[in-house]
């Protein structure tokens, strides 16, 4: 406070009562001369320049002109107003929200105005955060309901039996589900190969006498990419289940990803031990041969013979 301003000395005293409520109160007269300063924030210049040069040695030209503006309304109308006020102090953006009260006379007249200021700093970039998480979860909506959509249109094409076409869309949103809760655990990170087929392949393998194998690297595939290697799992793993390996219990199955430079390549070998009848091969090929890459921006191959049926699928890994 400066000395012999004005009899601001039982103000003052309650002020610096606010200090660990992380509030700076300012006094300032109707010509907006500083007469009381407490608790100025560590990005602020210190007290003394705030007497000498007044908002002005706070804040940057623009807000400085948008803070003293309205400081002159109030003193003006009589009417409190709040503002938020930007600065850069140390390569950071800080941010201040300032309460004006007007100090009437007796009379009525406004002869200053009270200034609370606090640092909303944190509040600010809490605030951008929640939005870019709020975008980012729309995005990946968008996304996850394009191939829901495709999915749809993929199934009710190829499948004229409404029991079938009700079973495998129902299984197929599972296996995305089962991907989306991957990716959310591990806060849209991704998820790693081999979880992922763990759990596509869980609700098809109960313990059998036949050999699988998981080999090949184990890259955390980002989400797009695992949602669409997880509905490759659950198509070949259906198909498996109905016609191969996982309903003979016996054979071979060896799947993996092998990460190469800048490229994924996902593959499938199933071996059976007995032959498989020849069938229409509609199981998932649409989606696998088509969907997929188209989705993935890559290139598929897809054989399926009485012996065995292999997949690759070849994406980039983004």
């Amino acid at each position: 406070m400066r000395e012999g301003s004005l009899p601001l000395e039982r103000i003052a005293m309650l002020i610096r009562g606010l200090r660990h409520a992380g509030l700076c109160v300012l006094y300032q007269d109707r010509n907006l001369d500083v007469l009381l300063v407490e608790n100025p924030f560590d990005s602020w210049p210190d007290a003394a320049a705030i007497f000498a040069e007044g908002d002005a040695a706070i804040f940057p030209g623009p807000t400085s002109d948008l803070v003293i503006s309205a400081k002159r309304r109030v003193i003006e109308t009589g009417e409190a107003e709040r503002v938020e006020a930007h600065l850069e102090h140390g390569g950071y953006d800080c941010w201040y929200e300032l309460t004006i009260e007007p100090d009437l006379d007796a009379q009525g007249r406004v002869r200053g105005v009270f200034v609370a200021a606090a640092n909303i700093t944190e509040h600010k970039r809490r605030e951008e955060v929640l939005k870019g998480l709020l975008a980012e979860v729309s995005h990946r909506s968008r996304n996850l309901l394009a191939i829901v959509q495709s999915i749809v249109g993929q199934t009710m094409r190829l499948e004229t039996d409404p029991v079938d076409f009700a079973a495998k869309l129902r299984g197929r949103i599972q296996a995305l589900a089962i991907t989306q809760d991957l990716v959310t655990q591990a806060n849209w990170k991704g998820a790693g190969f081999r979880h992922l087929a763990a759990a596509q392949l869980d609700p098809f393998t109960e313990p059998a006498q036949f050999g699988l194998e998981i080999g090949g690297d184990d890259p955390q595939l980002l989400p797009n990419v695992a949602l669409h290697v997880g509905l490759a799992l659950h198509e070949l793993a259906a198909n498996s289940a109905a016609f191969g390996v996982l309903r003979q219990r016996h054979g071979s199955l060896r799947l993996g990803i092998d990460v190469l430079d800048d490229r994924l390549r996902f593959r499938w070998d199933e071996r059976h031990a007995e032959p498989v009848a020849p069938r229409d091969g509609r199981f998932g090929s649409a989606v696998l041969t088509q969907v997929l890459p188209s989705a993935t921006q890559g290139v598929a191959t897809l054989e399926i013979r009485p012996e065995a049926v292999r997949y690759v699928l070849d994406m980039p890994r983004g």
